[in-house]
């Protein structure tokens, strides 16, 4: 998806000959993509009257062919499981969250801070109270033993349903965390000087490196940290 900046005021009388545009609000977002709106007023670059369909998020604006795209990418993305804006933006290529929210259309619908679809994921009556349990015995970032997961019958199968349902996040296929811990993580590691070391993370985030190690492979894998050479991280 590409976000740009508005021609600069200079290249404007070089647009017409651009193959399908002619010089109107319509035709200069979808020259542009997802942009900024003061960028185009700025530039002195009409944008008024919207094209019906764009969405409009704070500054941000995403024409009707881009809106329809992103709508459809989206919602295979919740299809594995209820997805935070932020994971979502990553992974869409979109540089703020808050144009994942505005995406946000029926059958899709926000519940708890992510996106899920229309029908969500059913979980079985004994897992979803499995999941509350541990849910009550948790706190911060940390994660249950594998023991006590055997205790409440949760196999790495159960997890992953509870994990597609939201109802627990898992980093590996035997580590579990609450619900938005990635999300907690990232406003966390925001607090460290960048980049950090493993270490240093799993002291800010008060937890054990079985539960530190998958987490921050979790972060890597959604676009919310990048992983350097030196094997130190920093937020993306």
């Amino acid at each position: 998806m590409r976000v740009l900046d508005p021609v600069p005021p200079r290249r404007r009388r070089d647009l017409s000959g651009l193959t399908g545009h002619d010089g109107t609000p319509a035709a200069e977002l979808r020259l542009r993509g997802v942009v900024r709106r003061s960028l185009l007023v700025r530039a002195g670059v009409p944008w008024e009257p919207l094209p019906e369909g764009t969405v409009v998020a704070g500054d941000w604006l995403v024409p009707p062919g881009a809106a329809a795209d992103l709508r459809a990418r989206l919602a295979a993305l919740v299809e594995e499981r209820p997805v935070a804006p932020a994971e979502a933006a990553n992974a869409l290529g979109l540089p703020d969250p808050a144009i994942v929210t505005a995406l946000v259309a029926p059958p899709l619908r926000m519940d708890g801070g992510r996106v899920v679809g229309a029908e969500g994921q059913v979980v079985p009556e004994r897992l979803a109270a499995a999941a509350a349990t541990l849910r009550a015995e948790l706190c911060g970032f940390a994660a249950p033993e594998s023991g006590r997961l055997d205790e409440l019958g949760l196999d790495p199968a159960a997890l992953a349903v509870l994990h597609r349902a939201g109802e627990l996040l898992r980093v590996d296929e035997r580590v579990v965390l609450l619900p938005g811990s990635d999300d907690r993580a990232v406003e966390v590691l925001a607090r460290l000087e960048q980049p950090f070391t493993t270490s240093e993370a799993r002291q800010a985030l008060g937890t054990s490196r079985r539960a530190a190690l998958p987490l921050l492979a979790h972060l890597d894998a959604t676009g919310r940290t990048v992983r350097l050479a030196d094997d130190r991280r920093r937020l993306r």
